[in-house]
């Protein structure tokens, strides 16, 4: 039986005062930036009437060990959704957090093509692995090896394009009508660990498969993705928006980067209404707050500085009066995970409200993109007073944290991000809403 709160909370008290009245050790220096590992950048067209993405990918990858690598492994995520012979299919039989895939509407990636920048074409020597089971009808993972080595700290470029169809909303990504969730949607590298690396005796790819229950990892890396979409798209994406081009066909193509991620999703629907809010480190954060946090951590005044950040929400129609709450939980997050556990050291974040039907988009964590989830219901009193919409959208803020900025393997060590961010997230609302 678990431990009653009064129990826990007089625990927690406990080794809070036994914090409190202990000396702060020095503190390490933070990091000015991850370990860049890989470099993405990509062009890629939505077609509405198709619901294909049709895209091209250059990627370099720097070999991060102390030995030659000689082949790339890649994630092809939406063939999960290919058919009923992928393995995450039959672990989960088409059903994933009581939301069902809908029938005959299949997701899937295709890779046209796969070659070594100036060097030679590698798509026939693609094949599909299965290095978690015997299903060899599973093709989300795929590798490809290599002419020549990849030297110890050297890099290679590959040139890559690739179709993909989107499914109907389920499992992180699809469509609903117009609206849409673009999530594991590019061939994307898997991690090389090196010899010591997580207690391994020798280099190797860890890539797995996209099994019913499970995360992501990867390394970090710097994003630069161009998405050309129907001009009365509304668009919110990963990053900081850099252009906006329209293109004189009824299209417009905005570009959004981002260094020092692992992932990068987007996210587009006409009916969107465009919310935004500011975090002000100096007017949402008071003195005293600081002082506290920086007697706590051992921690200068400077260290413990937060960041402003731009917060924009993408609201449905039928929620908008709930939109103001979307913003100041995203404030919330930003302030209390900040000053516990560092800065939030993006410009930006973006909330996305589901559309209505699209509930499996609901609830799902992106660097500096999260979506979010809320009914018409909320609108009104009683139901004004619950905090779900404020508990999902912190607790997937905090997944920027866990695993976003701690680089935790999400895969094999769920405890890492799925555990300590639950508690974190628990943390934020009895502070914030009461217990």
């Amino acid at each position: 039986m678990a431990p009653s709160r009064t129990r826990m909370g007089a625990a927690a008290l406990g080794v809070w005062l036994i914090l409190l009245m202990t000396e702060p050790a020095p503190a390490d220096p933070l990091p000015a930036q991850a370990d860049r590992v890989v470099d993405y950048q990509i062009r890629v067209k939505l077609d509405p009437a198709t619901r294909r993405l049709t895209g091209t990918e250059r990627v370099t990858w720097r070999n991060p060990s102390t030995e030659p690598v000689s082949d790339l492994w890649f994630h092809l995520y939406l063939n999960a959704f290919k058919n009923t012979k992928s393995t995450f299919y039959r672990e989960s039989g088409g059903q994933l957090r009581q939301d069902q895939a809908a029938k005959d509407s299949w997701g899937w990636i295709d890779v046209t093509s796969l070659k070594i920048a100036g060097g030679p074409d590698l798509t026939r020597a693609i094949t599909f692995e299965h290095p978690d089971d015997d299903n060899a009808d599973d093709q989300t993972v795929a590798r490809v090896v290599l002419p020549e080595p990849v030297a110890a700290g050297g890099s290679v470029t590959l040139e890559i394009a690739f179709t993909a169809a989107l499914p109907q909303v389920f499992a992180r990504t699809g469509f609903k009508h117009d609206f849409y969730l673009v999530g594991q949607w590019f061939p994307k590298l898997g991690v090389y660990e090196p010899a010591g690396m997580r207690g391994r005796t020798t280099g190797a790819w860890n890539c797995h498969q996209f099994h019913a229950s499970s995360e992501f990892y990867a390394d970090y890396g710097t994003f630069k993705v161009e998405m050309t979409v129907p001009s009365n798209y509304v668009l919110g994406a990963t990053g900081v928006r850099t252009a906006e081009t329209k293109n004189g066909d009824g299209t417009t193509t905005y570009t959004h980067e981002q260094s020092d991620v692992h992932d990068f999703a987007w996210t587009v629907d006409p009916d969107y209404t465009v919310v935004k809010g500011t975090f002000s480190a100096t007017k949402d954060v008071t003195p005293a707050e600081y002082r506290q946090v920086s007697r706590l951590l051992g921690r200068s005044l400077e260290d413990v500085m937060l960041s402003d950040v731009e917060v924009t929400a993408l609201v449905q129609p039928g929620h908008l009066p709930q939109a103001q709450r979307h913003i100041d939980s995203a404030k919330s997050a930003i302030k209390w995970f900040g000053l516990w556990y560092g800065r939030y050291p993006y410009k930006t974040l973006t909330v996305v409200d589901p559309a209505p039907g699209a509930g499996g988009a609901g609830g799902m964590e992106y660097p500096t993109f999260i979506t979010a989830g809320t009914s018409f219901l909320m609108n009104r009193w009683p139901f004004d007073r619950v905090r779900g919409l404020e508990m999902v959208t912190i607790h997937e803020f905090g997944h920027n944290f866990w695993y976003g900025l701690t680089g935790s393997n999400e895969f094999e060590e769920a405890w890492l991000d799925e555990g300590i961010n639950s508690y974190s997230t628990g943390r934020v609302i009895d502070l914030v809403h009461g217990a």
